[in-house]
């Protein structure tokens, strides 16, 4: 019974740390599917004149929804994370424009800021987001494409 009590055990550094990244992925996978549902309620409370941030909060229940089903796949999980991370940046940037421009346009408001946090960043999570997955998918498609084409040629008795 021995050999197969040595079987079960990793045989290299490598081997554990795929290990190690299953588990760190199933957690993070069910704590998507968490967020996920939690979204899907925010957009059932929220008062629908915010609807900028409706659509963010249900591009981000999409995204991890995604990943709690498919996060398991490495080139779902790099199309996520380009999603996410493009989301990120360009809901920044419309949070620092809705806030500079309606201070511009409207200097005495002290309400300025939630134009930026209702409305500009979270359209721009949303087209980032949107935005990061396309091109993403666009540079998978490119490279396959690139890859077979060079493949083809290979073979190609010219």
């Amino acid at each position: 019974m021995e050999p197969e009590a040595q079987s079960k055990e990793p045989h290299s550094s490598s081997e554990l740390q795929q290990r190690t990244d299953g588990w760190f992925i199933t957690i993070l996978r069910c704590l998507s599917a968490l967020i996920a549902a939690l979204s899907a309620l925010v957009v059932l409370l929220f008062d629908k004149e915010f609807w900028p941030f409706i659509i963010a909060v249900l591009s981000l229940g999409l995204l991890t929804a995604w990943f709690a089903c498919r996060g398991h796949v490495r080139r779902d999980r790099i199309l996520i994370l380009c999603g996410g991370a493009t989301g990120l940046l360009l809901g920044f940037i419309g949070l620092v424009c809705g806030v500079v421009w309606a201070n511009h346009t409207n200097p005495d408001s002290n309400l300025n800021a939630l134009f930026g946090i209702f409305y500009t960043g979270p359209a721009g999570f949303a087209m980032g987001a949107t935005l990061g997955i396309f091109l993403s998918q666009t540079y998978f498609d490119l490279q396959h494409h690139k890859h077979h084409h060079a493949h083809h040629h290979e073979h190609d008795p010219a």
